[in-house]
């Protein structure tokens, strides 16, 4: 079953991906943090928040059996499938001004089409429009270009996707908070690790406006979750505000879930999972 994906953790690498340990459930434990440092730290939450309430869930069925996923057979939902003459499929969900699928209250629009050709290039765009689940709303342009490679031989599999994501939406979260985001990352996956080479993102919230850059490329190697470890191995990620510095360091390649917080020069070691705060509208 496909599935029609608001990419926030594809596309918010730093966020989505500060911590893959989600294990967490106390509050973030850095070196005492004021401000705008705090308030950045807590958008952590908000994408937490966001993939817990099922942005990622409405589903769909491909084209290829004309049937329409467990949550779009609703008579709420005007959905449809478009092949256009060079193959691009487009799939259209309209939730009009009000659409309840069990406890979800959707409505607005999303638009996605997918691209492949016979090189296994690929191109997905995802247009939300007005989009809402709840209390928390979308808007924008996500467009993902890349290639993948499949290699099968007796006893083995190898995999490889290399693509990039420029990203352009406005978020509005369930306490009323906005979120403007530009980003664009390039990233790698193989069967063995995954790997952001790079990482431009600017989000401007109400008070504040944050740039976030790679120091040292982000590496996550998959053999650590054999040891329950799934955040990066290695990579620096720096991102600065108008009166602060964050340096998030994750470390030398050990398998470990620790990394380095530096905080407008003050260092402290923690697991990567305080990052992340959850229940954050409760």
């Amino acid at each position: 079953m496909k599935k029609l994906v608001i990419k926030l953790s594809l596309g918010l690498f730093f966020l989505g991906m500060l911590s893959c340990d989600d294990t967490a459930d106390g509050e973030i434990t850095t070196s005492n943090g004021t401000g705008s440092i705090d308030e950045f730290l807590e958008i952590n939450s908000v994408l937490s928040e966001l993939e817990s309430l099922g942005f990622s869930e409405v589903e769909r069925e491909g084209s290829s059996t004309g049937r329409i996923g467990s949550r779009t057979a609703q008579e709420c939902v005007d959905f449809a499938v478009a092949t256009g003459e060079n193959g691009t499929i487009t799939y259209t969900y309209d939730f009009g001004e009000a659409c309840e699928i069990g406890e979800l209250a959707l409505s607005g629009r999303v638009t996605t089409s997918f691209f492949i050709d016979d090189e296994r290039n690929f191109e997905e765009r995802t247009v939300y429009e007005s989009f809402q689940m709840n209390d928390w709303s979308i808007d924008g342009l996500e467009t993902v270009n890349g290639r993948y490679l499949f290699e099968l031989g007796e006893g083995t599999f190898g995999f490889d996707v290399n693509y990039a994501l420029s990203q352009q939406v406005s978020i509005t979260a369930c306490d009323g908070t906005s979120y403007d985001i530009t980003s664009n990352t390039s990233t790698m996956i193989t069967n063995s690790s995954k790997t952001v080479s790079v990482l431009d993102q600017t989000i401007e919230t109400d008070n504040s406006i944050y740039t976030t850059s790679l120091e040292a490329s982000l590496m996550q190697d998959f053999t650590c979750s054999r040891k329950e470890v799934y955040t990066y191995a290695t990579g620096i990620v720096k991102t600065v505000s108008s009166e602060e510095e964050l340096v998030i360091d994750y470390g030398d390649g050990t398998c470990d879930n620790l990394i380095l917080v530096t905080e407008n020069g003050n260092t402290t070691e923690i697991e990567a999972s305080e990052l992340v705060q959850f229940d954050f509208c409760d």
